[in-house]
């Protein structure tokens, strides 16, 4: 697969785990403790977290592909 494919894999994985980190997780952690259930929302609230540890990564990878690239 070429870099330039690759790239645009990594940055649409990117943008999938800001919006999870970001919107999804807390959202869903929000509905789940308004409906009386904290322990999932705890639970979800931890997922976000990891998905921000995983944005991170690939916007590690999203860098070191255009450092390669150029």
């Amino acid at each position: 697969m070429p870099l330039g494919e690759t790239e645009w894999n990594l940055a649409s994985a990117l943008e999938g785990e800001r919006q999870a980190a970001a919107e999804a997780y807390p959202e869903m952690a929000r509905t789940a403790r308004g409906e009386g259930f904290p322990a999932i929302a705890s639970w979800l609230e931890t997922l976000a977290l990891s998905r921000s540890a995983h944005q991170a990564r690939f916007s590690q990878a999203v860098n070191a592909a255009k450092d390669i690239e150029r």
